[in-house]
């Protein structure tokens, strides 16, 4: 028997894993429930020992007072005085309970008794929060444990409980991608959730809807790795500064995603490329497209109400992986290191975006709209930043006829800007920006990035009572529209052909929905807007517009080439989603009934995957791209994969051989 290596961060004093911040020094239960499960996997009679004194800690952390409104809940610190984070009861939960079905006779008696005592109450605690579906990894995370749970306590009405969420949140998810879309935090935790659910839980049907909805999103993830530079491709729900430091690449972590199981071992055949278009969320008129292009990707989505959001966001080559841009809507100048993040108690992981992006988007072009969230008090700046990770020498500005010497002061004319970066340039032009005194358009560079602000304001401290939603002056918010276009260096010519070509473009802007009507944008204006506002830009016989309810701060309609957007649930070059019953991609061809499902077909015919998403028993007919054709029947939902002639199935469907 070997004993386990504990974690460098290991405190014997407190049985519990620390970390120092900007703060001070913490202890995060959620971290000593998972050494405490890993130490139950251990035989080492030590580590077993270890493992229960960890788990005391973990105990010692959790809500016990009577009337407290948390009460079963745990303290996302030690040091905590009270549960704040409500979320700290499923991660504790679900980090604990797979070692605890996995394991059942490794921990003294007393201490089992009381582990079912208090996981009792933490489960009564995540039923009482019952928390919203759209909130997707807490909403899985809360199926999981109800799931989980109930086959550890006996209790088979709590895993029909955590069954039936599930159910629910399949159902609002579709064919398209969870509210909470695209995330390289919180998708990677959605991955884990579902295949738990589909190893543990105690009914069959549970666990097929569990694998088919993992592969699902699997393949999401794996059409948003940008080929070139190892990046998860934007637009991000919510997203840290991980996602956009200099280098970075997520290639790695997803091929780790794959040993541990969170994502199918077909999940690197699948080969991203050209545009993607999916669904987040219907209701609320969100969805999100990513484009993949030569040496970059661009991605945006619709709206983006999560402060954490990368709502407009590219990815380029630069150092020994990717670099990045997003944009932020921001106050006073804020920056990293401005803003507390209270669950980890550090500074230096988040820029919340402090306003609102609306975006279009056809390929390699962008249409966005940014606006603070509510009123302006003590403001010294506002505006939108549109931000790219670099050092100065890597970055060149083209704007006026002439590289910029930076920092820099542009006109307000809506001429076209150039920012050569990694083998790629960034075209933009100003559509329309409110002037609320002293604001400006500028260039520069700032802590590791280099930012093109178009400012709302600028100036001395001011409270703007017009900015007030519900006030009496409020005559609709202040805007910063934008057009952004990107494509490598080796197409059409240099940076002052490239802004030839983007002042070719017309940019209109109007009141109402009437795109006919559109009047040639104004790139600075005192006007502001409290109605449907759209902006459109037409070039090269392409169009898109965007409309939004400045009253009620909502998208409202995309347009492409004068045509209102649909709304599929995955449209890709090689990857479809719908509930029509009908997918076609090159060689492959399904047909089955009006429920969700899914279909991939890698471009050179040698690997294709679908998957049925439905929980009602079904025929299905499927032709492969060597031509055989299949018909089966299943009892609910599966996932078929076709590699070099061999057929794998997955979760309901049969074993169908050759």
């Amino acid at each position: 028997m070997t004993r386990m290596n504990l974690p460098e961060d290991f405190n014997p004093a407190t049985a519990m894993r620390q970390s120092a911040t900007e703060e001070g020094v913490f202890h995060e239960t959620r971290k000593a429930a998972g050494l405490a499960a890993r130490l139950l996997a251990s035989d080492d009679p030590d580590d077993l020992a270890l493992a229960a004194t960890v788990l005391e800690a973990v105990l010692e952390c959790q809500e016990l007072r009577d009337g407290n409104p948390h009460r079963g809940n745990f303290k996302w610190m030690r040091e905590d005085a009270f549960v704040a984070d409500l979320n700290a009861g499923v991660f504790v939960l679900t980090a604990l309970l797979p070692a605890l079905l996995q394991y059942p006779d490794r921990l003294p008696r007393s201490l089992d008794a009381l582990l079912r005592e208090r996981v009792r109450l933490a489960i009564d605690e995540v039923e009482r929060l019952d928390v919203d579906i759209r909130y997707s990894n807490i909403a899985l995370l809360d199926c999981y444990a109800r799931s989980a749970g109930g086959a550890w306590l006996g209790d088979a009405a709590l895993s029909e409980r955590g069954a039936a969420k599930l159910a629910r949140w399949a159902e609002k998810t579709g064919a398209g991608h969870p509210a909470e879309f695209n995330s390289p935090t919180y998708t990677a935790i959605d991955l884990r959730a579902l295949a738990a659910l589909a190893e543990l839980a105690p009914d069959a049907p549970t666990r097929w809807l569990a694998q088919a909805m993992r592969d699902r999103l699997a393949l999401s993830v794996m059409l948003h790795l940008d080929q070139t530079t190892g990046r998860w491709a934007g637009p991000h729900g919510r997203a840290y500064s991980e996602a956009l430091k200099r280098d970075g690449s997520e290639r790695g972590r997803l091929r780790e995603m794959v040993d541990e199981r969170r994502l199918p071992h077909w999940a690197l055949e699948v080969q991203a490329g050209g545009e993607i278009t999916e669904t987040t969320d219907r209701d609320a008129r969100q969805r999100m497209v990513s484009f993949h292009g030569e040496g970059f990707s661009l991605g945006s989505a619709t709206s983006a109400p999560h402060p954490q959001a990368n709502s407009v966001f590219a990815t380029y080559s630069l150092g020994s992986g990717g670099g990045a841009m997003f944009t932020r809507y921001l106050h006073n100048d804020r920056w990293f290191g401005d803003t507390r993040h209270a669950t980890d108690r550090t500074r230096h992981r988040h820029l919340p975006d402090e306003g609102r992006t609306f975006a279009v988007q056809d390929h390699e072009r962008v249409l966005m709209l940014s606006s603070p969230k509510g009123a302006l008090w003590d403001c010294t700046a506002a505006g939108l930043s549109v931000a790219w990770v670099c050092e100065p020498e890597e970055v060149k500005v083209w704007a006026g006829g002439d590289w910029l010497a930076l920092p820099a002061t542009l006109p307000d004319d809506g001429a076209p800007v150039v920012v050569e970066i990694g083998g790629v340039r960034f075209g933009l032009r100003v559509a329309e920006r409110t002037n609320l005194g002293e604001g400006r358009v500028t260039v520069s560079h700032r802590d590791g990035c280099l930012v093109f602000e178009v400012a709302n304001y600028r100036g001395p401290q001011k409270d703007f009572w017009e900015t007030v939603p519900a006030g009496f002056f409020f005559q609709g918010p202040p805007i910063a529209c934008l057009y952004l276009e990107v494509r490598p260096e080796t197409a059409h010519g240099d940076a002052a052909v490239f802004a030839d070509q983007l002042a070719e473009g017309v940019l209109r802007a109007g009141d109402g929905r009437d795109i006919g009507a559109l009047r040639t944008a104004e790139p600075v204006t005192t006007v502001r807007h409290r109605g449907i506002r759209t902006v459109s830009y037409t070039r090269d016989g392409r169009s898109f517009a965007l409309t939004t309810d400045l009253g009620e701060w909502a998208f409202e309609e995309g347009y492409l080439h004068e045509m209102p957007w649909d709304w599929p649930g995955l449209r890709a070059d090689r990857a479809l989603a719908n509930e029509s019953g009908m997918l076609e991609l090159g060689g492959f061809r399904y047909r089955g009934p009006d429920a969700p499902a899914w279909g991939y077909c890698r471009e050179d015919l040698e690997f294709c995957a679908c998957g049925y998403l439905g929980r009602e028993p079904a025929t299905l007919t499927m032709v492969l791209p060597d031509g055989k054709a299949l018909t089966f029947a299943t009892e609910g939902p599966g996932t078929l994969v076709w590699r070099n002639g061999e057929i794998e199935t997955f979760g309901a469907f049969p074993e169908l051989g050759d």
